[in-house]
């Protein structure tokens, strides 16, 4: 299905299930839709899935400007409003946190609740030091071996999707990798004060593979985060251990049904 966004772009996403609640997967960078399949197939069973191709990605648009996580969040605000979605709860998968947070901050009468899941919101200063020598190597000439190397940093060596990562990273021209640290960058300077502003339900969940959030201060910020821990996984447990993952969000939107 297809949508077109107020400044006319075409955004790409799939939707199944019927009713309550209504639960949106936004993808990281580098990625696509398909890297919450296994989230938007189990959720379909469970009410209304809708599983969307940020801009520049996937089978949406890939205009000459390449999104910010504002702008990926506006996008998202759009679809929820052409697609009457109403009080969603967002799953953002890596950047795709950034956006919910981001989402959630500019627009908070629009999402129920947001899930992260191995999100890089809030960076530790390690982290954020690690994400810069990244960057400076993806601006070089040999940048398709600092994505492989990359790649071999945040997935465990008994991660079987490794290859599939790499196929959809590496499909990502130079440019678009330039432009999404960049974005996560500046986002990242002012996260704290984004993140402060989120009162609505939250869920952290961390991989086994690194730490991307400083959960203490995101828990101060925010003292109604919960977060949760997958284990046997690297970067991307949405893929490698998904039942692990859909329990935990299958649990806390049932605590969150409770209420």
């Amino acid at each position: 299905m297809d949508i077109t966004l107020s400044d006319g772009i075409r955004l790409h996403f799939d939707k199944a299930g019927l009713g309550r609640p209504t639960t949106i997967f936004v993808h990281g960078g580098g990625a696509d839709n398909s890297h919450l399949a296994p989230q938007f197939q189990f959720f379909a069973r469970r009410g209304t899935a809708i599983n969307l191709d940020l801009r520049g990605y996937g089978k949406s648009d890939k205009p000459a400007n390449f999104g910010t996580i504002t702008q990926y969040a506006d996008d998202v605000a759009d679809l929820c409003r052409q697609l009457q979605a109403e009080s969603p709860i967002v799953v953002g998968h890596s950047m795709g946190g950034m956006v919910a947070v981001e989402l959630a901050a500019r627009h908070p009468a629009l999402p129920a609740a947001i899930v992260l899941i191995s999100s890089g919101v809030l960076f530790p200063k390690a982290a954020r030091d690690d994400e810069q020598r990244v960057l400076r190597s993806i601006r070089s000439a040999g940048y398709r071996a600092a994505i492989q190397s990359l790649i071999d940093q945040i997935c465990l060596p008994s991660d079987r999707f490794k290859s599939y990562v790499e196929e959809s990273f590496l499909a990502v021209p130079q440019a678009q990798w330039i432009a999404h640290f960049e974005a996560m960058f500046a986002w990242d300077d002012v996260a704290r004060e984004r993140v402060a502003a989120c009162k609505l339900p939250i869920l952290y969940i961390e991989d086994s593979g690194g730490t991307y959030s400083d959960l203490a201060l995101f828990a101060a910020l925010c003292p109604q985060l919960v977060t949760g821990r997958t284990v046997g996984s690297g970067h991307f447990p949405t893929l490698e251990v998904p039942e692990q993952v859909n329990g935990m969000v299958d649990r806390f939107i049932s605590a969150l049904a409770k209420r």
